[in-house]
């Protein structure tokens, strides 16, 4: 394999990744809002009143202030983060351990050098449009969740309860836990 091959390679792995991860994601979510789209057509109140609670939720959570999403001072040393095991998890994450020795391995090297103070801003910036995502997902889906179990959809309205803990609160608790560090570094 040449040196080109491999880089692009390297530089592909996280877009294929993020591909993945959102479609595991979307497996149960997309079928409980077709359902609930398809029920509220129909005139199913309760399903009208779950889609307009997930879009509002869902609007919240992606336009969610920056006070809003400030680290608490209980937050800022990252101890519950590592009592949770969010650095564990920071290992199959989007640029984890695990990723990032892939890259490595293939390009040969670190594919991005180390934070500066300019790239560390900029890395706060992407943690928090990231962060953003998942809330909105976390605020989002608990009404098509509630909406499905009541309307016979239980196994989808399951399987997408059990993803929002991986797929959407342990990334926002790694954002969380990890912009802690940078400003620990910052002080």
């Amino acid at each position: 394999m040449t040196s080109r091959l491999r880089r692009w390679l390297a530089r592909a792995i996280p877009p294929v990744y993020v591909a993945l991860v959102t479609a595991v994601w979307l497996v149960p979510v997309a079928p409980l809002a077709v359902r609930a789209t398809s029920a509220a057509r129909a005139g199913h109140v309760s399903a009208l009143i779950a889609l307009a609670l997930g879009a509002l939720g869902f609007s919240v959570g992606a336009m969610a202030p920056a006070r809003w999403l400030a680290l608490r001072d209980w937050e800022r040393n990252g101890s519950l983060y590592a009592r949770i095991g969010v650095r564990r998890f920071r290992t199959i994450a989007l640029h984890g351990d695990v990723m990032n020795r892939l890259r490595r391995r293939l390009a040969g090297g670190t594919p991005v050098a180390g934070p500066t103070i300019a790239r560390r801003a900029a890395l706060t910036r992407w943690i928090l449009y990231n962060e953003r995502i998942h809330w909105a997902w976390v605020l989002g889906t608990p009404p098509l969740i509630v909406w499905g179990a009541a309307s016979g959809y239980a196994l989808l309205a399951t399987f997408t309860f059990l993803a929002l803990v991986p797929l959407n609160l342990y990334p926002i608790a790694l954002q969380r836990y990890t912009r802690g560090r940078l400003a620990r570094i910052d002080s």
